[in-house]
Formats: structure tokens, sequence, C-alpha cells
């Protein structure tokens, strides 16, 4: 749970191409030109500007996460998943930073079970979800 599967990797790619985060491996994960492990792993080397650490490269990529959120470019749900699916590629700082946005992830899925009386509990978790994402973009 919290992980953002394979087939969604491309869509999350085209969503951070739109954004303005644009290289060739997101280019090539978004078309599915390129295997999704290892272009991801190319994405999360370019998006930190070369070689890192991967608990760098997963921030990185959060706080990238983050920007989309704050800057209404995805919805609160979406960006949460594809966070909370970051937290284990790092050590320690990176479970703590994403901690938060696993515990949103599972909160959202226990709303989608309410149908549509979820619908306002959802609204309460994206405020929580852009809050956390202020929090997390101003930590990089």
């Amino acid at each position: 749970m919290g992980r953002i599967g394979t087939s969604e990797l491309g869509r999350v790619a085209r969503e951070l191409s739109a954004a303005g985060h644009a290289t060739p491996g997101l280019s090539a994960l978004a078309d599915g030109r390129a295997d999704a492990r290892d272009a991801f792993e190319q994405v999360l080397r370019e998006l930190g500007g070369g070689s890192m650490s991967d608990e760098r490269a997963a921030l990185v990529l959060a706080r990238s996460f983050a920007r989309l959120l704050l800057e209404r470019e995805s919805e609160a749900q979406i960006v949460t998943k594809a966070i909370a699916g970051l937290r284990w590629r790092g050590g320690a700082g990176v479970d703590e930073a994403l901690a938060p946005f696993a515990r949103l992830h599972e909160r959202y899925e226990r709303a989608d079970a309410l149908g549509p009386v979820g619908d306002l509990a959802k609204t309460l978790l994206d405020r929580r979800a852009r809050a956390a994402a202020e929090t997390l973009a101003g930590s990089g």
C-alpha cells in the first residue's frame, strides 16, 4: 500500500513533464519507450542533477511532486500516493520526511471506500496534503 504502480509511472512522468520538469528519462517513461524500472532510476538521477544517493534522489522527486500539488497541477490524492510510494526508496530520513504522505494515502483509501460520504473527508485530506506538501517543498 502506498506504492506507485508501474502502470502509473507513465502518467506521473507526463504530469512532471507538463509541469516543466522535462528530461530524457521522463520522456522515455511517459511514452513507454523504456523499461519502467530503468527509466524511473534514470529520472531520479536526472531530476537531482547527477549522481546522488537513493535518499537524496527520492527526496528530490518527492519535492517535485509536492510542487505539482502546490501549483495545483495535479490532484492531492494522486500526488499523495506518488509521494507515499517513494517512502521506502531512501533511508531513515526519507521515511521520516514522507511518513505524513503514507498516512494521508491510507486515509484517502478509507475515504474512497465510503463512496459519496468519503468525498467530504477528501476535502479535509486535500487541505492536509497541501500543508504537508508545503512543509516538504520548503525543506529542500
